[in-house]
């Protein structure tokens, strides 16, 4: 669930709504499988609005391994680029 997804619930609704009735579909999402190059993360960020991107098990594909978020993957390259200039 994102933000945005939060803040479409009508306020007389808060206490009822069901995190099933405002979750991303899994067929739905971005998802990224373990082995993939984080730049790979870039483009689908680049494509969508979307917060955060799922990390599957490359082995199956199904089960979730972890969740790739749009500022940490800014903070990763910001400290990569840091320290590459750094040690150059």
């Amino acid at each position: 669930i994102e933000l945005r997804q939060i803040r479409r619930i009508p306020r007389a609704k808060w206490l009822t709504t069901r995190v099933s009735d405002v979750m991303s579909r899994w067929e739905a999402l971005w998802t990224l499988t373990e082995p993939q190059p984080a730049m790979d993360a870039v483009g689908h960020f680049q494509e969508s609005d979307a917060q955060g991107i799922a990390v599957v098990d490359s082995q199956d594909g199904q089960r979730l391994a972890g969740v790739v978020t749009r500022d940490g993957l800014v903070r990763a390259l910001r400290l990569r680029h840091e320290a590459a200039r750094v040690l150059t």
